[in-house]
């Protein structure tokens, strides 16, 4: 959970946004190294036509997939969130 405050980043003081950026920093070094890597490249494409990041995101999520953590956290996923779903 973000550090109280953290609504007043849109406010741009600087005692409020530091434990904000701290605990995101420490949030994202949490997460799997490939996963974050593949996110930083497509954030790469936000400057290219619509279609074009789109492909690009498209392109980097089957490499994602096509390893044995991203099936595993796929089908993880799916018995978490998208099965259960299904069922209602």
């Amino acid at each position: 959970m973000p550090p109280r405050g953290s609504d007043s980043i849109l406010t741009g003081e600087p005692s409020e946004i530091d434990p904000y950026v701290d605990w995101l920093a420490r949030r994202i070094a949490s997460f799997p190294a490939e996963p974050v890597r593949l996110a930083k490249q497509v954030i790469g494409s936000a400057d290219k036509p619509l279609a074009d990041g789109f492909r690009d995101e498209s392109y980097l999520f089957q490499q994602l997939i096509r390893t044995k953590s991203g099936r595993r956290n796929m089908l993880r996923f799916l018995e978490i969130v998208a099965r259960p779903a299904m069922a209602r």
